[in-house]
């Protein structure tokens, strides 16, 4: 059986569309006889210290990372517009110790107040600045090649075949992806990936896309590799991710969109077996050269706070005052802050 590694993995700790819990994520992969696995929260790496520990624990690889979210058309993120508010994914993995903190950076640069637009975004000249040590994935919906709109997807979404749904392909959609690839590559090299998700048979556009990438990759030389799209545990919880997207989104289950994310039970963690189904073997040994592009490094450090305080003062205290001193320089002190601070009382440390 041909080991699959799983590159686009989604917890409840980043992403607002899983249900998943890191703890169990970990856990079920220590099952299913695979070495290593990511973590690629939604604009965030707010899971990757426990995931990191949980990996270190069942002694599997972990790779962390995030899918970003990068503004289309090498738009400025610090253009705040209508018509720079869609955004596209790019699945961004740290292959070291420099790309870990790359990683880190460009989520604190998407945070930030001349980026954050709805979402906390990115664009192509931070992306690149910040490359270094970085494996980078793109191509699945909502990406910069599936972007350029390759096929009518309303139409295509009609069709029963992908064969059917081929006949939709325009044109020109080799001269419009071809330009995007080049400069990805031109940036990443040999750790630009092409992503081709084949997971879900019933979604026609879905396996047009993938398949079409495919292709693409292969005539033009580009490197491509197979990726799920997990949102949730196991096939039997697709009913519990529904119910949960429903209740984030203040919505009803019914009133979901008919699409084969709601529809499937296949956005799962994908096991080796269900992987050979449905991927040629190029795609799956790919996940294997991303993982063993992976180094070992650590990212907890040994703890740095402070073993006394001036004056004899308690960890608490020094914090309290910290802030208050902070609060009254900038003007800010009031009522609800010294109530705020009150609070610190409560905690120990």
């Amino acid at each position: 059986m041909i080991e699959f590694i799983n590159l686009h993995q989604h917890s409840t700790l980043g992403s607002h569309d899983s249900h998943s819990q890191v703890e169990d994520i970990v856990k079920h992969i220590s099952t299913l006889n695979q070495s290593a696995s990511a973590l690629t929260e939604h604009g965030s790496m707010s899971s990757a210290i426990r995931f990191y520990t949980g990996c270190k624990k069942y002694n599997i690889k972990p790779i962390l990372g995030l899918e970003a979210y990068i503004c289309p058309n090498q738009k400025s993120a610090t253009e705040k517009s209508p018509d720079n508010r869609k955004l596209n994914h790019f699945v961004l993995l740290a292959k070291n110790k420099i790309g870990y903190q790359n990683l880190l950076k460009l989520v604190y640069l998407s945070n930030q107040p001349t980026h954050y637009y709805y979402k906390p975004r990115i664009d192509e000249s931070m992306l690149f600045e910040h490359s270094e040590g970085v494996i980078a994935i793109n191509g699945h919906y909502d990406t910069a090649l599936f972007d350029q709109l390759i096929f009518n997807m309303g139409a295509a979404s009609k069709c029963k075949t992908v064969d059917e749904a081929r006949e939709l392909l325009f044109p020109d959609y080799k001269a419009k992806l071809l330009p995007i690839a080049t400069r990805y590559r031109e940036v990443f090299g040999e750790d630009f990936y092409i992503e081709c998700q084949l997971f879900d048979r019933g979604d026609v556009v879905q396996q047009l896309t993938a398949t079409t990438l495919y292709e693409f990759a292969r005539e033009f030389g580009f490197k491509a590799v197979g990726t799920g799209d997990c949102h949730y545990i196991a096939p039997k919880d697709a009913p519990a991710h529904k119910t949960y997207v429903a209740i984030k989104q203040n919505s009803k289950v019914k009133s979901l969109p008919d699409i084969g994310y709601f529809n499937s039970d296949t956005y799962c963690i994908i096991t080796n077996e269900r992987a050979q189904e449905c991927y040629p073997e190029e795609l799956i040994l790919a996940t294997q050269e991303i993982a063993s592009k992976v180094e070992e490094y650590e990212i907890i450090g040994p703890q740095k706070i402070p073993r006394s305080y001036p004056a004899g003062k308690t960890a608490i205290q020094e914090v309290k005052d910290l802030c208050e001193a902070k609060l009254k320089e900038t003007g800010k002190w009031n009522d609800e802050y010294c109530k705020r601070l009150e609070y610190l009382s409560l905690i120990h440390i």
